[in-house]
């Protein structure tokens, strides 16, 4: 086991269960940010509640971060456990596309400079409509 990893459950006082580690492998095996229901079908020997209870505990310790679609949250593994990125969120089908850019990180810095702005953090999300959703709505 990642060694980072369990100096992060213990600084945090978490056990190592086998449901935590369970669901810390469905992540990341994921190539787009779950729902907890995803995660309970992806491993249905793991009782929902449980589900919840390890994405919060995740989520307070740093090791999952939420991606917010509309009114349901999904989630990814967060940074250092995973490279940072920003999302494209389609309204119409609900695709999640991970995105990675120099430009928009750059970018980022330089707004925050001009505002004398020292960024610690962002999230960056775009919604709108995938090629497969605008390709159907002109047929």
């Amino acid at each position: 086991m990642d060694t980072e990893l369990v100096a992060l459950f213990a600084r945090h006082h978490l056990r190592i269960t086998s449901s935590r580690m369970a669901i810390l492998k469905i992540f990341k095996n994921a190539t787009v940010p779950l729902s907890p229901v995803e995660i309970t079908k992806a491993n249905p020997t793991i009782d929902k509640v449980s589900v919840y209870r390890t994405i919060e505990a995740f989520e307070k310790i740093g090791l999952v971060a939420s991606v917010a679609h509309g009114w349901r949250q999904r989630y990814e593994l967060a940074a250092p456990f995973r490279p940072h990125h920003h999302h494209l969120l389609c309204n119409n089908c609900g695709t999640i596309e991970e995105i990675q850019s120099e430009k928009l990180e750059k970018m980022i810095h330089i707004l925050a400079d001009e505002q004398e702005f020292e960024v610690t953090g962002h999230t960056f999300e775009i919604s709108g409509l995938c090629r497969r959703c605008r390709i159907a709505q002109l047929a």
